[in-house]
């Protein structure tokens, strides 16, 4: 009688924690430490009553009670944490200070440079290599002495190029005399020195390794545009570039004298 009270019991509360159990463990927590205290105030009155029957089928439910509200707690410790824990988890600090991240991250490329013509990145703290800094003028060019725009030469009057009066020592008569370096004819110009039809960006290594020389500068050859290095009688150099040109009237003209 008494083992079958006990099997029903015992049986019984199975039943019910199972179900429990089912519904959720919180539910069993909390319905297993409600039990607990009932059953331990149980106990004790029995004990004081001496019904030691009713006492062993108290603890054969204490026992079973014990068992299942323990295996709900060990669910509820043993699960795996929630969105809010695991962003408590990811928050937590490092050793050195530096909270942890639950997402990986990809490392942050370093910023990279241009490369300079040697192949090394530039940076912006650099300061320029003198011997890498190109000169402003290539070595060995001699700077020009003088330099004018819009010269206009009358017919029949010739000028000096390697004057330094502010209107060239323009003097006029017909034929070239010592101070003259250029005579407006009637036919084109008349120089004492060598002329270089020439084309490009004027310098006085041009005209002198120039050996298509002529004498003069026919007529047919004057047109806006065109550039002549003519040699002054002090051996000179001097680059002349055709503004303008009326036959017979005047000639307008760019000069760069060496």
């Amino acid at each position: 009688m008494l083992v079958s009270t006990a099997a029903g019991v015992v049986g019984a509360v199975a039943g019910v924690m199972q179900w429990l159990t089912s519904a959720g463990a919180w539910a069993v927590v909390a319905v297993g430490l409600a039990g607990l205290v009932a059953a331990c105030w149980a106990l004790a009155w029995l004990w004081v009553q001496r019904r030691s029957v009713l006492a062993t089928v108290v603890v054969l439910f204490l026992v079973i009670l014990s068992a299942v509200t323990g295996a709900a707690t060990d669910r509820i410790v043993g699960r795996a944490p929630a969105a809010g824990d695991r962003a408590a988890v990811a928050a937590t600090p490092t050793p050195d200070g530096r909270p942890t991240s639950a997402v990986p991250t990809s490392p942050t490329p370093a910023p990279t440079h241009p490369a300079t013509p040697t192949g090394r990145p530039t940076d912006p703290t650099d300061t320029p290599d003198p011997s890498t800094t190109a000169s402003p003028t290539p070595a060995g060019t001699k700077p020009p002495s003088r330099t004018q725009d819009d010269v206009t030469l009358s017919v029949y009057y010739f000028l000096d190029l390697d004057s330094a009066a502010t209107n060239w020592n323009v003097q006029s008569g017909y034929g070239l005399g010592r101070a003259g370096d250029l005579l407006l004819g009637p036919a084109g110009v008349e120089t004492p020195g060598d002329v270089v039809v020439i084309a490009g960006k004027p310098s006085q290594s041009a005209c002198e390794m120039s050996v298509t020389r002529q004498r003069g500068i026919g007529g047919g050859q004057i047109r806006a545009g065109q550039s002549f290095c003519v040699q002054t009688t002090e051996k000179r150099w001097a680059w002349l570039t055709i503004k303008r040109y009326e036959p017979e009237r005047t000639l307008t003209f760019d000069v760069i004298v060496w």
